[in-house]
Parts: C-alpha cells; sequence; structure tokens
C-alpha cells in the first residue's frame, strides 16, 4: 500500500469463509497485493483453542471481534500505516476489548497513530471493564512506534480497566508526542485494576509544542490510574524526550500517577526532567506499596524517591544489587544481565 487514501479499516473485514474457518476479506479501498495476502493467509474461529490468525498489518486493523482470541503468527511490517487514512495513519482498535490477544513473542514494526486531535490513542482504545470483563496480552511486542494524539495514549492501550485484565511478557518502543491533560504511559495510558509482569518500554515521550500539558501523568509503563498490580518490568525511554511541561507534568520510571498500586521487583533509568518527576512513580496519594525497585539516579537526574531506590549506574548493572537482602529478583528464569548492561527479561 502506498496510496495516502488508504483505509484497511473500511476495507477489510473478518467473513466466515466455510466451515471452522475464518478468512480476511479486503475490499477494493486496499492494494490489490495487500487484499490477496489479507484474503489467503488468515485462519481460525476466534475461539481459544483457534484463535484467528494475524499475518499482516492489513489483519490487525481488521480486528473487530471484540471477545474474541487472536494470535499473531510471524513478525509484521507496519511501516506502511503511516500513508493509510490521509496520513492519519492507523485507526486504534475502537470498543472495549475483552478478548485474547497473543503476540506470539513475534514483533510488530513501524505502526503509525497521527491523530493530534483525537483522544485515546494506542493500538487499542480500550481494554477490560469495571463490570469484571477480562482482556489478556501477552507476548505482545511493539517496535518504533510513531503515536501523536491528545488525551490519554498508550502503546498497547489508551484505557484500562478492572481487575481482571492481564498483561505479560510485552513491550513497546518507539515515540509518542501529546500534549493535552490525560494519562500517558509507554505501555498504557490509565490502567485501573489489573496486573502487569514482565514488561517494559523504551519510548521517549515528546510534549507537542503549543499544547496545554496540564496535569499530564506520564510513565514508563503506566501514564496514571490506580489499583494495579507491576511485575518484573522495567523502562528506558526519556520524559519527556522533547518539549517543555508547561503546567504540571508528573513523571514517573514505571508510573505517572497512580494510587492503591503495588510495584515490585522493577526499575527504570531514562531521562527525567518533568517538574513533578519520580523513579518509579511520580505522584500517589494512597495504598501504595514500592518493593525491591530501583532508579538509575545518574541517568534519570533524580537523586531521590518516596518510591524505589536510587543507585548508581554502576551499581544498577550489578546482579548483587538485586539479589541482596530484602531484594529477591529471580535471575535463573525471569531476569538476566549481560556484561556492562542493565537487566533484561528472558
Amino acid at each position: 500500500m502506498s496510496s495516502g487514501g488508504v483505509n484497511p479499516a473500511a476495507g477489510v473485514t473478518w467473513a466466515k469463509a466455510r466451515a471452522g474457518t475464518s478468512v480476511i476479506s479486503a475490499a477494493s479501498s486496499v492494494s490489490s497485493s495487500s487484499a490477496s495476502s489479507a484474503a489467503s493467509s488468515s485462519a481460525g474461529t476466534g475461539i481459544a483453542a483457534d484463535p484467528y490468525r494475524i499475518y499482516d498489518c492489513v489483519q490487525l486493523q481488521a480486528i473487530s471481534q471484540l471477545a474474541a482470541n487472536y494470535l499473531v503468527m510471524n513478525d509484521i511490517d507496519c511501516s506502511d500505516s503511516v500513508n493509510w487514512n490521509g496520513g492519519l495513519g492507523f485507526t486504534p482498535i475502537a470498543g472495549t476489548f475483552t478478548g485474547t490477544f497473543d503476540g506470539g513473542n513475534h514483533l510488530i514494526n513501524g505502526l503509525t497513530i497521527n491523530r493530534p486531535s483525537y483522544d485515546y490513542v494506542g493500538l487499542f482504545e480500550h481494554l477490560g471493564s469495571l463490570n469484571g470483563q477480562a482482556a489478556t496480552i501477552t507476548n505482545l511486542n511493539l517496535r518504533t512506534i510513531s503515536f501523536n494524539g491528545r488525551n490519554y495514549m498508550g502503546g498497547i492501550a489508551a484505557i484500562v480497566d478492572g481487575t481482571n485484565v492481564s498483561v505479560t511478557n510485552s513491550s513497546v518502543t518507539g515515540a509518542m508526542t501529546f500534549g493535552s491533560a490525560g494519562g500517558y504511559g509507554g505501555l498504557f495510558g490509565n490502567f485501573v485494576g489489573g496486573t502487569i509482569s514482565k514488561a517494559w518500554s523504551n519510548v521517549a515521550m515528546n510534549v507537542y509544542a503549543g499544547g496545554t500539558s496540564n496535569n499530564i501523568g506520564m510513565g514508563g509503563i503506566i501514564g496514571g490510574g490506580g489499583n494495579a498490580i507491576v511485575s518484573n518490568s522495567y523502562s528506558l525511554g526519556a520524559m519527556p524526550a522533547a518539549g517543555t511541561c508547561s503546567y504540571v507534568c508528573f513523571a514517573g520510571g514505571i508510573a505517572g500517577i497512580t494510587t492503591n498500586t503495588v510495584i515490585s521487583n522493577s526499575y527504570a533509568v531514562g531521562s527525567n526532567t518533568a517538574n513533578y518527576g519520580g523513579g518509579i512513580v511520580a505522584q500517589f496519594s494512597s495504598g501504595m506499596t514500592c518493593t525491591n525497585s530501583y532508579f538509575d539516579s545518574q541517568t534519570t537526574g533524580i537523586s531521590s524517591s518516596t518510591c524505589g531506590t536510587a543507585e548508581t549506574t554502576a551499581l544498577m548493572k550489578q546482579q548483587v544489587t538485586y539479589t541482596t537482602y530484602p531484594s529477591n529478583w529471580d535471575f535463573s528464569s525471569v531476569w538476566q544481565i549481560l556484561a556492562g548492561g542493565y537487566p533484561t527479561l528472558r
């Protein structure tokens, strides 16, 4: 696809082809090569034992069965999404997703969303619900995203609600640009309830010129929210990487603004120049538990923080920092340290 007028969301739908099989069908608004690929490559019925299978970015854009199960089958190149919808790029998957999305430990590369006047920007707009509907995200890896939006933004989802939301083994790299009030996180903009485990990000948070930048919560994993559990996670990106907070920006290595949240065995190293910065969390009102979590005081520019322990760069790159009592990080099955580097997830 190369035309600036391409609109895959309007031209691709999930369709029943024969008993026990589902495929993508594509209308003429998608290029013939993409339509051929989409129509011939996807199968599955959407149930847990037979998920819809996703092979390319057109099929990713076509997700509409919000309670179904999906599995990514190979690395996906979404770099041409910069040309979709007259330059607006990928359309965030709308509605409340309460299914299962398994990224298969593959990479989804180059996803672009360029909607500076739109709220709720992310791969998904909304995960889970407060009435108990679940959503599961696992093995999802987004690389070199380029997102531009207004209120609430996350690499995976803008909004997450509900204690039955589970996110594991997922990561995001790239850049986000925003400038209004709301929550902005490397993985999730606003995360209420649910659990995040074995997640990481390297996302540059950019505040655009002319934005109000009023009461922004930005974090490497979650921008704002509460009643969450985050474990074995880390962030590397700068906050803000470009631009200036005109009013109030709460930026934390893991979470910007949160309450009644438990964070454990996590770390952050990205530069933090927000006017209200925290090593792990920038602001919390009550019920915060922060255990065995660390931030690099030299690279973040933060010398102390209520949540998290400040360490030098040299100590952040030594396994003993994370295994000396009372810290108990698992370096046999969860973490590893390569020579001269920070810990990474296995």
